[in-house]
């Protein structure tokens, strides 16, 4: 069966998250159902990774398989023209059939946007945290889980994994001229809810 990789991004505003679920308004499940429309086929939709509700995505990678071999360029126009605003795709291409968009991913980067002072216009993409945050404490505390660590306190307990290992690559914390501070955290994976209590 061919298998094609896809490459999006998202303003999760509006969805719950990534995952499909019933009765709710997911990118999986709205992705997944536009695909189905245009290839007529009961594809499966596999993503790199799961988002929680509001996150967005700047750039996250998902494979399907079909049947009957597509024309990317076809799909992609569809795609483009089929889902919301809120939803884009910037390509389409076929893989090997062994690959799979979560297991074969490298790593993975989460990046939060702070404000240094309350911002009208910045307040859909970025939290102000106060007037308080030690700043320079924060910075030494990003560059502590840098490397390979135990995250089991750092995750929603219960859920099946053989281990609780994760290294994190790369932490860094920007300022930018207009108040945001950017704070990146790259990793080969993320444990459920571990960056969210990170």
């Amino acid at each position: 069966m061919p298998r094609y990789v896809i490459r999006l991004s998202y303003d999760g505003g509006r969805f719950n998250g990534w995952q499909k679920q019933p009765e709710v308004n997911t990118i999986q499940g709205t992705v997944e159902q536009a695909i189905r429309t245009i290839t007529q086929e009961k594809v499966t939709l596999y993503g790199s990774g799961r988002t929680d509700t509001g996150v967005h995505a700047e750039q996250q990678f998902a494979h399907f398989d079909t049947v009957i071999p597509i024309d990317e360029q076809f799909l992609l126009h569809r795609l483009q023209r089929m889902l919301p605003d809120d939803i884009f795709v910037y390509g389409i291409r076929e893989v090997a059939e062994h690959f799979h968009a979560r297991f074969d991913a490298k790593w993975r980067q989460y990046r939060y946007q702070l404000l240094l002072h309350p911002d009208p216009f910045h307040r859909q993409y970025a939290w102000y945290p106060g007037s308080n945050l030690d700043w320079e404490s924060f910075a030494e505390c990003l560059m502590l889980i840098e490397g390979e660590h135990d995250f089991s306190g750092f995750c929603r307990k219960g859920d099946n994994i053989t281990h609780c290992r994760c290294t994190v690559l790369y932490t860094k914390l920007e300022q930018h001229e207009d108040s945001m501070v950017l704070v990146y955290i790259r990793a080969n994976r993320f444990l459920r809810s571990m960056i969210r209590t990170l």
